[in-house]
């Protein structure tokens, strides 16, 4: 299963829960997964924030796939400049 880390702003969203497993292979999947278990932070997670899939940020992250080990962090969105 996939370990999905909850940074401070998004703990009121899951039950401040600092860390679930899920066991997703799609980002996409991981987000309907997680917006079933808390209803709301889907929404959130589809909107403008960075995720770090394995410790690569990625840009698209609804094209990413999730390993079984994988782990996916949620950040602040990066703004460039």
């Amino acid at each position: 299963m996939a370990t999905v880390y909850f940074p401070d702003h998004l703990l009121a969203y899951c039950e401040n829960q600092r860390q679930v497993e899920v066991h997703a292979t799609t980002y996409r999947e991981l987000v309907r997964l997680l917006d079933k278990r808390f209803p709301g932070i889907g929404r959130v997670l589809s909107e403008r924030i960075s995720v770090a899939i394995d410790g690569q940020i990625c840009h698209e992250p609804f094209l990413e796939g999730i390993g079984i080990n994988s782990e996916v962090h949620f950040l602040h969105p990066i703004a460039a400049g």
